[in-house]
């Protein structure tokens, strides 16, 4: 996007202050805290993130186990330098059963068409792994800024709908839908979606109409990125 760039620095340095502003409140300065992980790209950011997993505190925030593992997911995402020492650091730091959950959600993180594969294939063939587990990695699964390598799995996540209505809970389809069609933003998984519905004029009325929802979505950020962007292609593998 035009601007992108500069904008989204402009947001760190304002995130940064909040989270360091003592005058404020915890929640808030947890709540600019967070956002600056979620969207902190510049390389400064993330050194300082990286080097705040060596201490208790963060912008004199306490610094526990769900912003440090939320911290460790991110660096995983971005393939920053640190991020496979710190995964195997955070993982021998917390061993118990929320670690290990949260483990699993960074390595869904890693932005290769190995990892994705061996994720996607035991999202349906692993028996033994926990419905909520699945669910807590969908977001770090389908990172955006990553489109190209992980719409590959737009279609088959369609084709899955079926299986998924009756074998998971009932609010596990609403988070499918949201990671794998709203997580989306460019107008090639647009079209791939599109053309799903084209092509399963049979698809039950229920699951279409959940399809139609989160397309929706997609559809707006898609028209919203044509306007302001000068590309609303994502770059292969990036």
């Amino acid at each position: 996007c035009r601007d992108e760039s500069r904008l989204r620095v402009q947001a760190e340095s304002v995130f940064a202050a909040g989270a360091g502003d003592s005058t404020r409140s915890y929640s808030i300065r947890k709540a600019q805290l967070d956002a600056l992980i979620a969207i902190g790209r510049s390389d400064m950011v993330l050194a300082h993130l990286s080097a705040a997993l060596d201490s208790s505190s963060v912008f004199g925030l306490p610094l526990r186990a769900p912003t440090r593992w939320a911290i460790v997911t991110h660096l995983v995402e971005r393939q920053h330098g640190d991020a496979t020492r710190r995964l195997a650091a955070e993982a021998m730091r917390d061993s118990t059963s929320e670690g290990r959950r949260r483990l699993f959600v960074a390595r869904a993180a890693m932005p290769d068409s190995a990892s994705k594969a061996e994720y996607f294939h035991r999202y349906f063939a692993d028996r033994s792994l926990n419905e909520d587990w699945v669910t807590a990695s969908l977001g770090a699964f389908v990172d955006s800024d990553r489109e190209a390598l992980v719409r590959a799995y737009l279609i088959p996540a369609l084709d899955s709908l079926p299986w998924i209505q009756q074998n998971r809970r009932i609010f596990f389809l609403g988070s499918w839908l949201g990671s794998f069609v709203s997580g989306m933003r460019t107008p090639e998984s647009l079209a791939l979606v599109n053309s799903f519905l084209d092509t399963h004029p049979a698809l039950p009325a229920d699951l279409r109409q959940k399809i139609l929802q989160s397309a929706d979505e997609l559809e707006r950020t898609v028209k919203i990125r044509s306007r302001y962007c000068a590309s609303t292609s994502t770059p292969s593998g990036s």
